[in-house]
């Protein structure tokens, strides 16, 4: 069974990467889930392509719990929304006024760089940018006193990185 636009409605622009090709292979990847197989392959696009890594992010298994086109709204908005509280977080650590605080994390989440790739429906480049102020915490915390709490924090946060499946966005 593969998915179209029609079936319900999407956050990007039509025709784009979003409707064109993501969708079909998070079908797959979750019909695969559904049966019991950890999708390794996607026969389906491009003569087959790597799949493992979306199968694995934990936040994909939205698509398991609610209709694609609501999971693939609420991953964008949670990604957006994590986006802006992580930078929040990181400037309000940095001591900066609360203000200035919010505009970093609003400019975070609505800056050009980001938020452009929801037009084009880029799923798969808006799923690691939230795991880079959310490692600058145990990144500064490990050259200052490394301990084992910051240390698996750091690690979370690349981890979560990379199997987003976004490997240039993790370098």
């Amino acid at each position: 069974m593969s998915y179209s636009a029609n079936e319900g409605r999407i956050l990007s622009a039509r025709g784009l990467d979003l409707s064109a090709c993501e969708l079909s292979a998070l079908d797959f990847q979750v019909q695969e889930l559904k049966q019991g197989h950890l999708a390794l392959w996607n026969p389906h696009i491009f003569s087959g392509t790597p799949n493992l890594y979306t199968s694995l992010y934990p936040l994909h298994l939205l698509n398991l719990l609610l209709s694609l086109d609501r999971a693939i709204k609420l991953e964008i908005a949670l990604h957006v929304f994590l986006l802006g509280f992580f930078t929040y977080l990181w400037t309000s650590y940095r001591r900066l006024h609360p203000l200035a605080c919010l505009l970093c994390g609003v400019t975070a989440m609505f800056s050009g760089p980001y938020f452009m790739h929801l037009y084009a429906g880029h799923l798969g480049n808006l799923v690691p940018w939230p795991g880079s102020p959310s490692f600058f915490f145990p990144l500064k915390e490990s050259f200052a006193l490394p301990t084992a709490r910051w240390v698996l924090l750091g690690i979370i946060a690349v981890t979560m990185q990379i199997l987003s499946g976004q490997f240039q966005y993790v370098y």
